[in-house]
């Protein structure tokens, strides 16, 4: 190789490497703004068992009813 060419390919890796340091410092950035929003650990989904239809009759109806006001 010529030294042109030798200089040629020292420049281009130059700017490609200042090319990376750029994008490494805006992924940097993105990624520390976005860990401000998102929880540490990402919530396991559950499901909630809700009732279905009308709720049944307790069979103590000859209780009598709580202390307090009734009316």
């Amino acid at each position: 190789m010529s030294e042109d060419e030798n200089q040629s390919l020292a420049k281009d890796i130059r700017e490609l490497r200042q090319s990376i340091d750029e994008l490494n410092g805006l992924l940097r950035c993105i990624f520390q703004a976005q860990a401000g929003k998102l929880p540490a650990a990402p919530k396991a989904k559950s499901r909630t068992k809700r009732g279905s239809g009308k709720p049944q009759q307790d069979s103590g109806q000859e209780r009598p009813p709580p202390a307090g006001n009734h009316f």
